[in-house]
């Protein structure tokens, strides 16, 4: 773990020389969780090539299984060639709140329903076409 993103991806060029995958990752000094890179590091990173591939989690959802991004999220390096969206399958059935959802008033402005109601497939496939998400997975980050 380094915080100096010059530094982190010194250390990952030497690392890996050495190992077959590196995980790299910035500490958050308040709370002690790991802080991913900027999207700017992880650019720097694709274009050393030394590996073959990244892997980035572009954006969490607060340990919960579903998330509405907001319009600023996520930022996706330009390096970046494929996205993946995720969505924990715990969700569906369980009723929208808190508990299963992070932003849960943006899920329902987006998918119709109401907390407390049960999270339907429908509505997960909703929330992850739905044109203000969809657009914000296009989002890069500034050149």
């Amino acid at each position: 773990m380094e915080e100096d993103e010059d530094k982190l991806v010194a250390a990952a060029r030497d690392a890996l020389r050495r190992h077959r995958h590196v995980t790299l990752a910035r500490l958050q000094p308040d709370d002690g969780k790991l802080k991913g890179l900027s999207p700017e590091t992880v650019d720097a990173l694709a274009r050393l090539k030394l590996a073959d591939y990244i892997v980035n989690e572009a954006d969490g959802a607060s340990r919960q299984p579903l998330k509405a991004p907001n319009a600023t999220e996520p930022v996706v390096p330009r390096s970046t060639t494929l996205v993946v969206a995720l969505v924990g399958i715990e969700a569906v059935g369980r009723p929208l709140g808190p508990e299963t959802a992070f932003r849960t008033e943006l899920i329902s402005k987006l998918t119709g329903l109401e907390e407390g109601q049960a999270i339907t497939t429908e509505a997960v496939a909703v929330l992850l076409t739905h044109l203000r998400a969809s657009s914000s997975t296009r989002r890069r980050a500034p050149a």
